[in-house]
């Protein structure tokens, strides 16, 4: 045994075989055979084989199922974006946003009665079925790049397309009634319907959805809750599909569909469109109760829009609170809050209007903002407040309009600032001819003329205007009258070329005013606006003024024959001497000639009792009295609701009052308070002045009737009579 280098024994052995034992035999050399080789190399393809079609297997069912998840998504993306669709139509932001400044005009517009309906041919869209063939068309047409219709809709609509190739004319009509004709909706499924009407705009989509629907019909097609949606939200726009509408909701119990908001939503437009607020109230109590379904925003506001159409102002703020105190998902939006503002400024709530803009909770937009300056103006003490509303929307880069303007004057009017009030008004109507190159007014333009006309009799002699002691608006008064240009075209107002009026001016530029209106524009003239020019006339004019204006441009109303009845004869006109009808002015004594007669309502009277306490004219106030008697059994008064009644009543009987105080009839003035004693709630402010004439004159008598009357008022019979108003 020997060491190795590293130190390790190595061990050597030696194994001894016997030679007997070994027997060596002589062989053949066996060549190799290649059958196992093959068998393992086509086993082996095989199993490769059987390999790559289990791995191709399931790649084929990964592609089905991401197939089959694409489809899904697909389905998901198409019904998200018929929602839309649908959401889109039952939009109803348009109401709100275009609110007119003036509250007194918008508030007529929500007033307006709906149009009736049409036969299929007087439509819109379907009336260019009879028209030639457009032979400008291409043979090979397209549809318009703007459209989407699928692949399928287009094949089946096939050389027709032409109708609707041409973006800037597409024809829906002439498509369907020539389809119609044709093959209809064979072959088409109840999606392919609903694409093709997603593509049809809004505005025109009620007026062929009753083609539609009978085209559906005859082919057999069966609206699913998607196509009744859209049904629904496209018969919504007119008040007299509502029958249409509410069948087709039926047939979501028929069906066992669950309805959803778009479909609450068509429900409500078309009631909200006929003013049926007592199917919307039965239809919200339906949601909670049977549907258990909260109204979302959208149905609240088109509720809000509702009340304030039928000018529920009670039921608005109602729904207004809801909104607020239901949850976060109905918080109102600038919308409702521009609603409500405004409900409170045609309800001469101003306050509360104000209340509601310190707590708004979204930036306001130029409809709040015009809303409540307007609503400044009716009270003195808040004209400053007015001016920051102003100051507000320019800051805020609204656009300077009319109806900016015409709010400005409702400010400078009250104010009693009449210079910047004529201004104002002239360069409204200088703009409007710089960029049309012409003269014209419409209904609207009264407004502002009626305001114009009312800064003229509230016109202060001795009145700093806050237009000149508010600093923020002291530039823009400033500008405004440099920039004024009275006599910039011969056929504008006739305002003397001053901006600064002298009381012996007031009343011929008045005059003149009225004549250019009555020779070139008498369409606009309304009652309201003969009210006011009369009422110019009333404070700055003589009586013999008012008395010639009130009979040419006010008509007795029409009286019931009444038994016992002691007719009133008035005082015959006395005819002008030729000096005096040589000294007025060529454009009064045309406009003279020009008949123009409004029937005398409370309002004229009211103006007529003015004049008469202006000028002490007891005489004329007690035929004016006699002949408001009478007025009373008239339909246009006796029609009226109970309380506007009652309050037009008193009105008439304070200002009666005033009459005969001024004129020291304290004895005529004792009787009408004791013979409304039980009717009117005579307070101390309104018999005040009899007491103190009375003390003046040292009638015991009148005196103690003003006592009796004061202390009275609060008893339990007057409650009673007052609480069934």
């Amino acid at each position: 045994m020997r060491l190795s280098r590293i130190g390790t024994p190595k061990v050597s052995v030696t194994r001894v075989i016997s030679v007997r034992n070994v027997v060596i035999a002589r062989r053949k050399p066996v060549r190799a055979s290649n059958t196992d080789a093959k068998t393992w190399l086509m086993k082996e393809e095989q199993r490769r084989m059987r390999q790559k079609e289990q791995e191709m297997k399931q790649r084929l069912e990964e592609l089905e199922r991401f197939k089959t998840k694409v489809q899904k998504s697909y389905i998901r993306k198409e019904d998200r974006h018929l929602a839309q669709e649908i959401e889109k139509d039952l939009d109803i932001i348009t109401d709100d946003h275009n609110l007119d400044s003036d509250v007194d005009l918008v508030f007529g517009e929500l007033m307006q009665a709906e149009e009736q309906p049409k036969s299929l041919k007087s439509l819109p869209g379907a009336s260019d079925a009879s028209d030639n063939t457009d032979k400008s068309v291409e043979l090979f047409s397209f549809p318009s790049p703007n459209l989407t219709l699928p692949e399928k809709v287009i094949h089946h609509i096939g050389p027709l397309v032409k109708h609707i190739s041409n973006p800037e004319n597409i024809r829906w009509g002439r498509l369907l009634l020539d389809l119609e004709k044709y093959q209809g909706f064979n072959g088409l499924s109840a999606v392919d319907v609903t694409r093709l009407i997603q593509n049809i705009p809004k505005e025109e989509k009620y007026q062929h959805m009753s083609m539609i629907h009978e085209m559906m019909f005859n082919s057999g097609i069966s609206p699913d809750r998607y196509l009744t949606d859209l049904m629904m939200t496209a018969f919504s726009e007119k008040s007299y599909y509502e029958p249409l509408v509410e069948a087709l909701f039926q047939d979501y119990d028929i069906n066992g569909w669950a309805p959803t908001d778009y479909t609450f939503g068509a429900l409500i437009k078309v009631y909200s469109k006929g003013k049926k607020l007592d199917k919307i109230n039965n239809l919200l109590n339906q949601m909670k109760l049977k549907y258990h379904k909260e109204p979302n925003k959208k149905i609240y506001t088109m509720v809000l829009q509702t009340c304030m159409k039928i000018d529920d102002y009670k039921k608005t703020s109602e729904v207004f609170d809801a909104m607020k105190f239901n949850s976060v998902a109905t918080n109102p939006d600038t919308t409702a809050y521009g609603s409500m503002i405004l409900m409170h400024v045609l309800n001469d709530n101003v306050e509360a209007a104000l209340d509601l803009y310190d707590n708004l909770e979204t930036e306001p937009d130029e409809t709040i903002l015009l809303a409540l300056a307007r609503g400044c103006s009716s009270r003195k003490v808040l004209i400053n407040r007015g001016w920051d509303f102003i100051i507000e929307y320019y800051k805020r880069k609204f656009p300077l309009n009319e109806k900016l303007m015409t709010v400005m004057m409702y400010l400078t009017s009250r104010d009693g600032d009449l210079s910047l009030t004529r201004a104002i008004y002239n360069t409204i109507h200088e703009s409007r001819f710089k960029m049309t190159e012409s003269f014209s007014m419409n209904k609207d333009d009264g407004i502002a003329l009626n305001v114009l006309l009312r800064g003229y009799f509230k016109y202060p002699d001795n009145h700093t205007v806050q237009s000149k002691t508010n600093d923020a608006v002291v530039a823009l008064r400033r500008s405004t009258l440099a920039l004024n240009h009275f006599g910039y075209h011969p056929k504008a107002t006739p305002f003397l070329p001053v901006n600064e009026l002298e009381e012996k001016h007031i009343l011929p530029e008045v005059q003149a005013i009225w004549s250019y209106i009555i020779l070139h524009y008498p369409d606009i003239v309304t009652s309201e606006l003969v009210g006011t020019y009369l009422m110019t006339l009333a404070t700055r004019g003589s009586m013999a003024d008012f008395n010639k204006a009130f009979k040419e441009l006010t008509l007795k109303p029409v009286f019931e024959q009444v038994d016992n009845a002691v007719p009133v004869e008035e005082e015959p006109e006395q005819s002008s001497e030729l000096s005096d009808l040589r000294s007025t002015p060529l454009a009064i004594r045309l406009s003279s000639n020009i008949q123009i007669k409004y029937p005398r309502n409370h309002d004229i009277y009211h103006v007529a009792l003015q004049a008469c306490i202006n000028n002490k004219d007891i005489e004329l106030g007690q035929r004016i009295w006699q002949e408001r008697g009478r007025f009373r059994k008239t339909p246009e008064f006796s029609t009226q609701p109970r309380n506007i009644k009652h309050k037009q009543d008193f009105e008439f009987a304070r200002d009666m009052l005033k009459l005969l105080v001024n004129c020291n009839e304290l004895n005529d003035a004792c009787r009408l308070l004791l013979s409304t004693e039980t009717q009117f709630n005579w307070e101390w402010t309104y018999v005040k002045p009899v007491y103190i004439v009375a003390e003046q004159l040292g009638d015991e008598y009148a005196k103690k009737v003003v006592r009796r009357v004061v202390r009275n008022k609060k008893s339990k019979w007057r409650e009673e009579y007052l609480q069934g108003m």
